[in-house]
């Protein structure tokens, strides 16, 4: 096992203290994502939308993984400028019917758009030299800067979800724009999108929980600290959406009552809240995942210094 492999294995320990422990999980040392894996690796229709520092659109892991809004996008073209409607017009044969699925895949991603002649080179990516990622193709950041910035040649204002325009690719709570790049290159939201959809051979080592999901970015700070209120924006945001997930690892400063009212709010629309309650196996309370309603989860750690041995931090005494 090596990088971040720990977190998706059924292995146990080899501690028989631990194994005998149901209190322990019987010593499994990971999530079991590989046994989660012999029925299903997810699906795109599948969106997990995590709120945090925003998204490194050239990571190679991530850039096919992108959730996209139909709703704010017209259809893709192809090298010649047709769109699939128009060469379904002239006869030619489809798999479906979706006039967004050009080339055949069934998923609405970028490489819908990879040969589409209104998207002008370079691409976002290249002029960034691959934001350290080495990966200068086409990206989200193209289809914004294309279709979703007022001035483009092609742009045309487009709604949904209600009360936001041009959301084509996530959602910016900081700047309140549509293009949640972490310009600041944070990048704890680009990681905690890897470890939820990263694809495979992309990453050393590793590769997402669900890698044929699809994630919504949504930035709600430069770093995984924020306010209650930019977590619950996010999160009304990401229902209205479609996110079948809601996924954060932050901490906010404060809790208000439309921080409470928006995880309700996912609650009802059958949206779970995946809530960190902090990486350092913290015995302190961490907002948002004390909050009604989450599903908190914690790290866990290979300590084997504890008598007895555990898995889980020890309880300080009162």
């Amino acid at each position: 096992m090596g990088g971040g492999d720990v977190k998706l294995t059924s292995a146990r320990s080899s501690n028989p203290v631990l194994n005998d422990n149901p209190q322990e999980l019987c010593g499994v040392e990971g999530n079991s994502v590989d046994t989660a894996w012999q029925t299903t690796a997810g699906r795109p229709s599948t969106v997990i939308a995590v709120t945090d520092s925003g998204i490194e659109w050239c990571d190679p892991a991530l850039v096919d993984k992108i959730y996209l809004n139909h709703d704010a996008l017209p259809p893709p073209e192809n090298a010649q400028g047709k769109t699939k409607a128009q060469l379904e017009a002239a006869g030619q044969q489809f798999a479906d019917d979706d006039p967004y699925d050009l080339d055949g895949s069934g998923i609405l991603n970028v490489e819908q758009y990879a040969n589409d002649p209104r998207i002008a080179k370079p691409y976002f990516c290249a002029t960034q030299a691959g934001d350290g990622f080495g990966y200068t193709g086409i990206s989200p950041a193209d289809l914004i800067a294309t279709f979703g910035t007022p001035g483009s040649k092609y742009y045309a204002a487009r709604s949904g979800p209600a009360g936001f325009t041009d959301a084509i690719a996530g959602w910016d709570f900081v700047d309140d724009n549509n293009d949640p790049y972490d310009a600041v290159h944070y990048d704890h939201g680009t990681g905690t999108a890897e470890d939820a959809v990263g694809a495979a051979g992309t990453l050393d080592k590793e590769v997402g929980a669900c890698p044929d999901c699809m994630v919504l970015p949504i930035k709600v700070g430069d770093s995984f600290i924020t306010s209650g209120n930019a977590f619950a924006e996010a999160a009304l945001f990401a229902v209205d959406s479609g996110a079948t997930v809601i996924q954060e690892a932050l901490g906010t400063l404060d809790v208000t009552e439309t921080d409470t009212e928006a995880i309700t709010y996912a609650e009802d629309h059958g949206v779970p809240v995946i809530a960190s309650a902090a990486d350092e196996e913290s015995e302190h309370h961490n907002l948002p995942a004390v909050l009604e309603n989450t599903i908190v989860v914690n790290s866990v750690t290979q300590e084997s210094s504890f008598s007895p041995p555990s898995y889980f931090p020890l309880k300080k005494s009162m």
